[in-house]
Formats: C-alpha cells, structure tokens, sequence
C-alpha cells in the first residue's frame, strides 16, 4: 500500500442522489416569479432568405438587448457583415440539419423548463435581491457551453447533443468533458453560470482550503436549487468516480494533512487536486481514481457546515470567508 493509504475503489453502476438531509430546503410556494425563456434560434432560422433585411429588421425589434450582445460579444460580426454572415448560416445545409436534430433531441425545450423554473424559485429563495435571467436559446457555432449578461443565460444547444454526436469529432473534445455534453447536464451547467453571473468568483483565499470551501459552495449551492438531480448530474463525476470518492473520503483528508497541502499558499501545488480531468493527476493519487478530490472534500465540509448551523441561509453562507471557521464548526470527521 502507499504511502497515502489510497486503496482503489471497486467499480458499480451506481445512482447517487442528492442527500437531503444536509441540504437547505426552500419552500418556493409562494414565490410566483418565472424565468422566460425565448427561443432566439427558432426566430432567427424562421428568417426567410428572400426577405431576409425585412425579417432581421423585424429580429432586431424583438431582441433589442440580446441582438447587439448576440451581434458583438458572441458571434463577433462587425455590423457590415451581420446581413451577410446572416443569409451564410440560412442557406448552410448542415446547420439545417444540425437544427433539424436539436428539435429533435429538445423538443420545445419543456423538459428542461421542468427542472430550470423550480431552480430559479428556489435561486430566489436563496438570494432574494439578486437577479433572475431570462433564458435565450441561441446558436453560437459551437463556441460556448453557456453564455451570460446581467439580464440573460444564454444556452446554446448545439453543445448538448449527446457524446455520439458526430460533429463532436471535429473538435478533439477530452472524453470526460464529452460525455457531459448532453441534455441531462445542460440543468446544472445552467445554474452555474448563474451562479458564476451574480457573484462573479465566489470569493476565498489562496490556501488550499479556502479553494476547497469554494468549491464545495457551488456544489452545495447545486444541489439545494436541484434537490431532485442525481449527484452524478450535478457534479460532473460519474457513478464509479463517486463511489470512489465516498469510499476514499477519509485517506482524501489524512492524505491532505500529511502532505501539507490543508494550510498551503502554493496553487501550483494544490491546484491538480482541484483541477477537472478523467482523474487527479497529483503526485501519489492513483490513476485510478476521481477528478477534483479536493472539491469533493469541500463540498462534504460545507455540507456538514449547514447541517450543524441549520439557522445560517445560502446568502449567509456564501458571505462567509472564514474557511477556518466553516471547518471548525462543521465538526468535520470523514
């Protein structure tokens, strides 16, 4: 055995599902905000070729906030070329298709509004003063997983469509972030980027723990507005990386301790026990074993945490700083 006392975890197909009784319950009864969704790609391919200046007058009308922020900070089309790229993108045969197939796969999105209003309820539970978005569904040319303004998450399907969808190939997509790019995941990375629009980086200091508790927040943050979401859907790591994880729990926290990485300042040190890949490529970690394990850590702390102080909200937990003090009073023994 190394000296880390790591011991690899036998695999199972196994569903992990949020524990609740660590979680902030939110009653949204009473909450009668919506998130809107618009569906800006349905608008923008209904445009008919021959009249096309006629029907993107009339698009730009209808998105007066998201056309300019489509226009210039996600397609990048100067205002000469916006008719042309345009009239490109409708007469392209295989961005019909890829249109053709997100319907498919999506529908008319009422699947995944199922899952995303109650989260925003229960967003707005949490932090009452903060914004809601309004939801834009937009084609980007595959440029990004998700998209933000103060007012809009943008969500772009085409980077939902399932590990096998062909054109992925094209893109040399590592396998473990492939196999997150579809709709089962879209939920999660949605509220994150919410998540990320409001507070920004959620702040913390430069030790390994405080990146610890940092990243626990937003997974407990995940898991409070997605009661009902597998782990497995909430966190990115597969059924078989969690139960590794759980069954590696306390070698995770000694390993931590012996190695002086709990109270280290050096990011290059820590930062491959935070960093996403098919496994933690740190020294002595087994390459058997899960990505993140220090995010993991987190967020078993920060869950502890808000078991322990049942009076603290989710606003007062992500004012809170104090790495040292959200250790000590979770009373945490893995």
């Amino acid at each position: 055995m190394q000296k880390t006392g790591f011991v690899y975890a036998l695999m199972a197909i196994v569903l992990f599902a949020c524990s609740g009784d660590s979680v902030k319950e939110a009653d949204i009864s009473e909450i009668k905000t919506e998130v809107s969704l618009r569906r800006f790609d349905l608008d923008f391919f209904g445009m008919k070729q021959d009249q096309l200046p006629g029907d993107l007058a009339k698009l730009k009308t209808e998105y007066p906030n998201f056309f300019p922020f489509y226009q210039n900070e996600i397609m990048a089309w100067d205002s000469s070329e916006v008719l042309e790229n345009c009239m490109l993108l409708l007469s392209d045969t295989n961005v019909a298709k890829l249109q053709d197939t997100i319907k498919r796969v999506f529908g008319d999105f009422s699947e995944q509004m199922e899952i995303l209003s109650p989260a925003f309820k229960r967003f707005r539970y949490f932090f009452p003063e903060a914004p809601l978005p309004e939801i834009i569904i937009a084609y980007t040319e595959f440029l990004f997983r998700t998209g933000t303004d103060s007012n809009m998450l943008i969500l772009p399907l085409e980077m939902y469509m399932g590990e096998n969808y062909p054109v992925y190939t094209y893109f040399d997509i590592p396998a473990y972030m492939l196999r997150r790019m579809n709709k089962y995941h879209l939920p999660p990375l949605a509220m994150s980027a919410w998540l990320d629009q409001t507070f920004g980086s959620i702040p913390a200091g430069n030790r390994f723990l405080d990146q610890m508790i940092k990243e626990g927040k937003q997974l407990y943050f995940l898991e409070s507005v997605l009661p009902n979401t597998a782990d497995s859907l909430l966190t990115g790591w597969t059924t078989e990386n969690l139960k590794w994880l759980k069954e590696n729990e306390f070698q995770m926290w000694t390993f931590y301790i012996s190695e002086k990485y709990l109270y280290s300042t050096d990011g290059a040190y820590y930062m491959p026990l935070l960093t996403d890949g098919p496994f933690t490529a740190a020294p002595n970690i087994p390459p058997g074993s899960a990505p993140k394990i220090g995010a993991y850590t987190g967020w078993q702390i920060v869950k502890r945490y808000m078991k322990e102080n049942p009076e603290r909200t989710m606003q007062a937990l992500f004012e809170e700083l104090d790495s040292d003090k959200i250790l000590r009073e979770s009373g945490y023994r893995p």
